[in-house]
């Protein structure tokens, strides 16, 4: 503790190397491992081990990588600076309470099992991030690729953003959870992968956002497998700003929402989705004169509806307008609401649709 080990003028070169085969290389940092020009460490044929319980510091435009073996980050453990912690191969292992500046992860494993991380921007474009702890992420998380696999959580706090760009993949018990901000963009989906017992839960909670763009109606969820479930919870606010759908795959998936679902442009589609719409619940549906909500699940019905009028469209009096289609419902709206100037003369909860008459 207290000593500093400065890497300059590396250009990527590795601080160690364990030349033969059997042999192993400890590199331990309790003091400042200060990284002033990008480094790798570890290679040849033997091993190297990073145990880090104090800080590295990697200067802003730099990486320190780890691209092989099995490294650890112990209590204490702490990278700094505006330049990147990387991991693109071999295993980063959490193993005390620590926290990271800026991480990403490209490809090997980051595991998360000992102890909870911190990171204050985090970037996953391969690679799988696994363990039985949360990794919670402060300022911004960007999601293009990967996994995330066992039983730990990726939590986005309220002062995060999180851009989801590209398909990516959860496995077993796997929890994911949004108090900030989550944009669901493009054609892709959050893959649930795995059999009987090993749901997985995303969850946006009280406060979070969760939008999608640009999907021409890809499912935000799909269960592989058969046996296994994908409950998507939202307590905050779900907001539907392209044709998107939720569900699909071989296994289950289930909506619970106590929050707000808004449809603002499309439709927004349940592939064979047992969805809940608790008392608490709202659902804001922008329609033109045809379903909003389509649906080949179950859907039980509470909570209010509020209604809103697409540009250009102003319904005649007497005409029938389908808002939600199901393949079996139960229960009914504690409200439905439409613009001011117009009432609502009959609520409609047929087999397959809930539609409403204007006076």
């Amino acid at each position: 503790a207290g000593g500093t080990w400065r890497t300059v003028e590396r250009n990527g070169a590795s601080m160690t190397y364990a030349y033969n085969s059997g042999g192993q290389a400890s590199f331990i940092n309790a003091g400042t491992l200060a990284v002033g020009s990008s480094s790798t460490i570890g290679g040849g044929s033997g091993v190297t081990v990073l145990t880090n319980s104090g800080e590295l510091e990697v200067a802003g435009g730099e990486a320190f990588t780890i691209s092989t073996g099995t490294h650890h980050f112990a209590d204490g453990g702490r990278s700094s600076g505006t330049g990147s912690l990387k991991v693109t191969g071999g295993t980063l292992n959490i193993s005390g309470a620590a926290t990271a500046a800026i991480l990403e992860l490209n490809g090997g494993a980051l595991r998360v099992n000992d102890a909870p991380l911190t990171v204050g921007a985090f970037t996953q474009n391969g690679g799988t991030l696994n363990g039985t702890q949360a990794l919670t992420v402060t300022g911004s998380l960007n999601w293009s690729g990967g996994n995330h696999s066992e039983t730990g959580a990726l939590v986005v706090a309220d002062t995060a953003t999180a851009p989801i760009t590209a398909q990516v993949g959860l496995y077993n018990q796997r929890v994911f959870t949004n108090h900030g901000t989550v944009v669901q963009s493009g054609e892709n989906s959050m893959v649930v992968h795995g059999g009987t017992g090993t749901d997985v839960t995303i969850t946006n909670a009280a406060g979070g956002t969760w939008s999608t763009a640009e999907r021409n109606g890809a499912s935000m969820t799909y269960a592989y497998n058969s046996g296994g479930v994908a409950n998507f919870v939202n307590a905050g606010t779900l907001v539907v700003d392209s044709a998107t759908s939720i569900g699909g795959g071989s296994g289950a998936t289930v909506l619970n929402n106590s929050g707000l679902i808004e449809v603002k442009t499309g439709t927004f589609g349940f592939t064979g989705v047992a969805a809940t719409l608790q008392a608490n619940s709202i659902l804001r549906l922008t329609t033109g004169g045809e379903s909003v909500i389509t649906g080949s699940g179950n859907l039980t019905m509470a909570g209010a509806v509020e209604v809103l009028w697409a540009d250009g469209y102003t319904p005649g009096p007497g005409v029938l307008i389908p808002l939600i289609n199901y393949a079996s419902h139960s229960g009914t709206f504690t409200s439905v609401t439409v613009p001011l100037g117009r009432s609502i003369t009959n609520s409609s909860y047929g087999a397959a649709q809930f539609a409403i008459t204007l006076d």
